[in-house]
């Protein structure tokens, strides 16, 4: 089965979804906020386990997750800088240029200060995206199910 036709194939399967609005956009909000976060590759499995604790749509949550894995380079940057805007901590502990003839220096990057700093920042963004996802997505599913309803 081609790419195209499979993805065809959800987004058909989404939209005939008897869920409520709320329950979708709660796991639209999951499978975003948990892109924020390093899961090392269990992504899917983690929007899928946490979207049932939270009673919310599963496919949603998963599908939200694909959807936002090309993202996921951007929302780590933005990671680093909500995390040093927050703490005020600068990730650099010295020049760019190698002095001991190194040409890899990884010596430079003060990497308890990345962690930190990427820590809190994905916190901080992951909340901040659920919280516009939901309302985001909770906007749309409403007003698509009341196109539906008048059709």
């Amino acid at each position: 089965m081609k790419l195209s036709r499979k993805l065809r194939y959800f987004y058909f399967k989404f939209r005939r979804n008897k869920d409520s609005p709320a329950r979708i956009a709660r796991g639209i909000a999951l499978g975003v906020s948990l892109d924020f976060f390093p899961t090392f590759g269990l992504g899917l499995i983690i929007a899928f386990l946490v979207a049932g604790l939270f009673r919310a749509n599963r496919r949603a949550a998963v599908l939200a997750a694909i959807a936002c894995k090309w993202l996921i380079p951007f929302f780590y940057f933005l990671n680093v800088k909500m995390g040093q805007a927050l703490l005020g901590k600068n990730l650099f502990d010295g020049p760019f240029i190698p002095t001991d003839g190194k040409i890899f220096p990884f010596h430079v990057i003060n990497f308890e200060n990345l962690s930190y700093t990427f820590l809190i920042g994905s916190i901080i963004n992951g909340i901040l995206s659920a919280i516009l996802a939901y309302y985001i997505s909770l906007k749309l599913t409403l007003h698509y199910k009341n196109l539906k309803a008048y059709s």
